[in-house]
């Protein structure tokens, strides 16, 4: 059994499963290469003889820094080792419950938050460092207090876990409107996007959503639909879903109840945020 799976309760099930990157303290030792690159490239910057005074304190500068440079290599082998441990037994577990973090071998450090003390999780949405398979994790409790996590592998896959269990509605959303939308056209992809009706366009994020696509694009389509068809209640229920804040998923539960009081999943949607 894992350290972490000790705070587990019996019924309580693990979801998502990650770490640390190694980027986490494999930037402590690009650091210190470029260091070492730095001092070599001013080192061939000046004459062997200096023949005038600024080269002279060029010269001292580059001494002070020649013989500091062991302390400062040491100090950062120590941050670097440190990083590396925190690395090697980092944790971030996510189940129906409540989110894990632990990182730490012989004082391990761990964190918990219940899903209901959960208001947001999110990223920082940049493209490139996405792309190198991590990203920065930012998760912000009801109270307002904020945990950041530098570096997290599988950041947005994370993320879009947390949002689906703190919606209660698991991978594939399970709305009975679903169903009910209706079929894309079968030309659809000759059809100009201004052409599609609100229900077309959340058909279309639905498909996003049951395939694992992009959520943001998905929410962009949903608030298209809104803006044809202010009064879809299924819209607003959808919107609800992809909110990335409690409160904004309950203004939109609201505004899909005043719209359609009968909407069960809705319903059951605003009880479980009510009493959570």
């Amino acid at each position: 059994m894992s350290y972490v799976e000790k705070y587990l309760a019996p019924d309580e099930k693990v979801i998502f499963v990650t770490r640390y990157h190694p980027w986490f303290w494999l930037s402590d030792l690009a650091s210190m290469v470029g260091g070492v690159f730095l001092i070599i490239l001013l080192n061939g910057a000046y004459p062997s003889t200096p023949t005038n005074q600024a080269m002279t304190a060029g010269k001292f500068c580059l001494g002070l820094l020649l013989v500091s440079f062991p302390i400062l290599c040491f100090i950062a082998s120590l941050l670097m080792i440190s990083r590396f441990m925190i690395w090697l037994t980092s944790d971030f577990r996510l189940t129906n419950q409540q989110i894990i973090v632990k990182a730490g071998m012989f004082i391990p450090k761990v964190i918990q938050i219940p899903l209901s003390e959960l208001d947001s999780c999110k990223l920082s949405n940049s493209a490139f460092v996405e792309s190198l398979g991590f990203d920065r994790v930012v998760l912000r409790k009801t109270n307002g207090k904020k945990y950041r996590f530098t570096a997290v592998a599988q950041a947005k896959e994370f993320r879009d876990r947390i949002i689906e269990q703190m919606t209660g509605t698991g991978h594939v959303p399970q709305s009975e409107f679903f169903d009910t939308l209706p079929p894309l056209p079968t030309n659809s992809s000759q059809t100009p996007k201004t052409a599609l009706t609100a229900d077309q366009l959340l058909k279309q994020a639905v498909e996003i959503v049951k395939s694992g696509g992009d959520r943001r694009q998905a929410k962009s389509l949903v608030n298209e639909a809104l803006k044809i068809e202010s009064g879809n209640a299924d819209g607003w229920y959808l919107s609800g879903y992809l909110a990335d804040t409690k409160a904004e998923r309950k203004a939109a539960l609201d505004r899909t109840l005043m719209l359609n009081p009968n909407h069960k999943r809705a319903q059951q949607e605003f009880a479980r945020l009510a009493n959570g």
